[in-house]
């Protein structure tokens, strides 16, 4: 999420690279995350509001 809130969106294989997760495990790595609201799957991942308080705490 850090990295989020640096770059501001992230593609998911890039995403994958930088945190050593398979493409094909990348769902299980992100759905904690969704499910909470702390990031938004579009064309790429996003940080929400929520997940940018959340790191702000």
């Amino acid at each position: 999420m850090m990295v989020l809130k640096c770059d501001k969106s992230i593609a998911i294989p890039d995403m994958c690279k930088q945190f050593g997760v398979l493409v094909v495990e990348a769902e299980k790595f992100l759905e904690p995350m969704a499910g909470n609201g702390l990031i938004a799957r579009n064309e790429g991942l996003t940080i929400t509001e929520k997940g940018e308080e959340m790191l702000a705490k």
